[in-house]
């Protein structure tokens, strides 16, 4: 559960740079502006969040706050175009900054109740070790879909084409075998040249790298949807009633007091 929430949470915080940067050509500081939404509603989230374990199960909240990160991630992937239509993109961002809030709210407290005192720094350590691989993971994983959806949807455009003749639709494909690195659209035009490609064929190859990111940008944002929904039915294993109603240091446990000792009923 842990490691696939921070999965799919890395590799959207690994997707959305690439975008933002190399196809919209913004800076670091536009990139941080825009992306402000989800540090905004991941506060308010995990506050409201905190304040609702009283009430609410964590394995509720947790669901929530998943649903929320799948709606998110898929308001994203229908934003990612050439142009930034900027209002939903904002929109889709602060829903899924909701999502990680609720979620980020319940697992460490998850943790630490399911365990006594002498076992803290154990469980402590096995959350840390949880995230770490997780967003290791993600980055991996959802970087290794993104580069493997742009080097192949790069390769069938060009062959596609009838305009580009074939032994240049040759050279591109065994120039670029080993796999196509996420660049700007200069960089994507100064490596076209230097490989020696006609003038009259490197706005067609690099308008055709341009739609190849489109694409493998949606396809790694729709793994992490995916990952969402794995996330959404593995919270099902989280408890099901406020942990203000668990008995310390047993984490899931609903039952009541327990029974006096034999001894202790002689003696009353």
């Amino acid at each position: 559960m842990f490691t696939s929430s921070y999965l799919l949470m890395a590799g959207t915080f690994f997707v959305l740079p690439l975008y933002l940067q190399l196809v919209l050509g913004k800076d670091t500081l536009e990139t941080g502006i825009k992306i402000m939404p989800i540090s905004v509603t991941m506060m308010i989230a995990a506050m409201a969040g905190g304040r609702a374990a009283d009430r609410v199960s964590p394995r509720k909240i947790v669901r929530i706050g998943l649903f929320l990160l799948f709606v998110g991630l898929v308001g994203i992937m229908a934003t990612i175009a050439p142009e930034l239509a900027s209002g939903l993109f904002a929109a889709s961002l602060a829903v899924f900054g909701a999502g990680i809030g609720l979620v980020v709210s319940q697992l460490g407290n998850v943790v630490m109740s399911s365990v006594g005192e002498s076992n803290i720094s154990e469980a402590g350590g096995l959350q840390g070790a949880s995230q770490s691989l997780g967003s290791s993971l993600g980055t991996a994983m959802i970087g290794g879909i993104l580069l493997a959806g742009l080097t192949t949807g790069l390769h069938e455009r060009v062959q596609a084409d009838s305009s580009v003749p074939p032994e240049v639709q040759k050279q591109i494909v065994d120039g670029t075998e080993q796999g196509v690195p996420m660049v700007s659209r200069a960089t994507a035009e100064a490596s076209a040249e230097k490989a020696g490609l006609p003038p009259d064929q490197v706005d067609t190859i690099v308008g055709h790298y341009e739609d190849a990111q489109i694409d493998a940008l949606k396809r790694a944002l729709l793994a992490a949807a995916l990952f969402a929904l794995v996330a959404l039915w593995l919270a099902g294993d989280l408890p099901g009633a406020p942990l203000a109603a668990a008995t310390p240091g047993q984490g899931t446990s609903t039952r009541g007091p327990p029974e006096p000792e034999p001894a202790a009923q002689a003696a009353s």
